[in-house]
């Protein structure tokens, strides 16, 4: 069952292409969200509490160099900038596992995009004492 399955069931709302663009904070606690839509900018006031589900920052360059050391290319979507982090965190959310994430390899295409590569550097991650026990994220973090 994903989010999008739960939310329908429930009947909430669903919003596209209406990005987030600040938190509604009150004495200390997030208890909305200010997104752009169409019509302009709308408040809405949460019953429950706010999830930010908006993914990471992988098109943000300056942020991959900073917290995972490396340049290179994504095929995230352009939009995979980081913005609910940097929104969260402006309004009191700790940052943690910054240096973390979900790796895969790009190539660069010609138009300046980035296609995501679908097979595994199985090889590439093999050891002269047999395969290395390492969780995954961490066996693709040392190819890059």
């Amino acid at each position: 069952m994903n989010l999008m399955h739960i939310v329908r069931k429930q009947g909430t709302e669903v919003l596209l292409s209406s990005p987030l663009s600040d938190l509604i904070v009150e004495d200390g606690k997030v208890v909305g969200a200010v997104i752009t839509t169409a019509k302009g900018e709308e408040r809405i006031r949460a019953r429950a509490g706010v999830v930010l589900a908006a993914g990471g920052f992988a098109q943000n360059e300056e942020w991959r160099q900073k917290y995972h050391g490396i340049p290179g290319y994504s095929s995230a979507a352009p939009g995979d900038q980081g913005t609910a982090i940097e929104i969260g965190h402006r309004a009191g959310g700790a940052l943690a596992m910054m240096d973390d994430a979900w790796w895969g390899s790009a190539v660069p295409d010609t138009d300046g995009s980035a296609q995501f590569m679908l097979s595994e550097p199985v090889h590439a991650i093999q050891h002269h004492r047999g395969p290395k026990r390492r969780p995954f994220h961490q066996r693709i973090a040392k190819l890059h």
